[in-house]
């Protein structure tokens, strides 16, 4: 099972999108994409 990615922005859950080899996350919340770099694991996102 994957780990759970959330929002710099908001720190809420984001969806993962996988298709044809490659990934990209969008957040519902922010209604945007977000860049992979910026993405925050739980872990990150529990120290904010």
């Amino acid at each position: 099972m994957e780990d759970k990615k959330y929002c710099p922005k908001c720190l809420k859950e984001i969806e993962i999108i996988k298709g044809c080899g490659s990934v990209s996350y969008f957040c519902n919340s922010c209604n945007e994409l977000i860049s992979s770099k910026k993405v925050l694991s739980k872990e990150e996102k529990e120290k904010k």
